[in-house]
């Protein structure tokens, strides 16, 4: 077992924080959306993707955080074989599943809003709906089969756990790769394709809001206030901060995971904190832009402070 130091009990601490966030988050998406589920007996798309997303997102971050303290604390149990070969298995699965869970929502958001004049957009657009339950299954299957090839990597594939932690500088643990070229191919397989997939729906939806704006402009009605402006620019706005945690946790990973950075890098340290920050702060955006996981957080925070409130009012009068 080794003792942290400073430099290790800060990264700890903050990713003990971003873990607690994300599962704050993430868990809240998934009880409201089960308790819909239990009380109406079906989820619409949007429900559907939002709780295959936290539940993702949730496992994802335990088993970082899990990864973490095993690295540090115990390194005989870490660098076992079957453990290895788990680990690299289980969190590319997770980190898979996130991102093709965040594609769909993506997707969701494009159908919704994009108005394109395209027999092919148009077929996606209105069955949309009823594929989301087999395009959440093919999210699952394609992670697995993408996954799979890690399973049965060499243990030099990604390095020595033990070797990583005996510095006293050094990061948080992620599995990085001994290959870049490998893990470039690979790579190509889990996170490039979603990516892509990604940025076209952003593209549509940015192209069909300007188009929107120019019509709206052409009637003398300019403000982006406007009762039928409020929907695109709000969707804008969303698929903005979508773009720039997708985009920088994807920059993240592939820089940490290929071995292009090392260990001891103040710069690796940055990537383990997006990569730790993106299921955590994009789910809490998630949660304030949609109303009704608005409304409910807001109810549960009156109640919190009046249950405080009577607490206080009691120990009032019995003063």
């Amino acid at each position: 077992m080794n003792t942290l130091t400073t430099f290790q009990s800060i990264s700890l601490g903050i990713l003990l924080l971003e873990t607690v966030i994300g599962s704050l988050a993430n868990g809240f998406m998934v009880i409201v959306n089960l308790m819909d589920l239990v009380a109406h007996g079906n989820l619409g798309s949007c429900d559907s993707i939002l709780t295959c997303l936290g539940l993702s997102r949730f496992s994802f971050q335990w088993l970082v955080l899990l990864m973490f303290m095993l690295s540090y604390f115990f390194n005989n149990l870490a660098n076992s074989e079957n453990i290895i070969h788990g680990f690299q298995y289980t969190w590319l699965f997770f980190n898979n599943t996130s991102l093709w869970f965040a594609t769909w929502l993506c997707t969701f958001y494009c159908v919704r809003i994009a108005n394109v004049q395209s027999n092919i957009f148009v077929i996606f657009k209105s069955h949309f709906d009823r594929w989301v339950p087999g395009l959440l299954v093919a999210t699952v299957v394609i992670s697995v089969t993408c996954s799979a090839p890690f399973a049965f990597m060499d243990d030099g594939f990604f390095g020595n756990w033990t070797s990583w932690t005996s510095s006293n500088d050094s990061a948080p643990f992620l599995l990085a790769s001994t290959s870049f070229y490998t893990w470039s191919i690979l790579s190509l397989l889990g996170s490039t394709p979603p990516f892509l997939i990604f940025c076209i729906a952003a593209c549509l939806v940015v192209d069909s809001l300007w188009k929107h704006t120019k019509r709206m402009k052409g009637h003398k009605r300019t403000g982006f206030r406007e009762p039928s402006l409020k929907v695109h620019y709000g969707a804008v706005k969303t698929m903005g901060y979508f773009f720039l945690f997708y985009f920088f946790y994807i920059l993240a990973l592939n820089l940490s995971m290929s071995g292009a950075v090392k260990n001891t890098d103040f710069l690796d340290l940055i990537c383990s904190m997006i990569i730790g920050a993106y299921p955590s702060i994009h789910s809490v955006v998630l949660i304030l832009g949609n109303g009704k996981f608005r409304q409910i957080s807001i109810r549960l925070l009156q109640k919190a402070k009046c249950y405080r409130l009577q607490n206080t009012l009691t120990e009032i009068v019995i003063i």
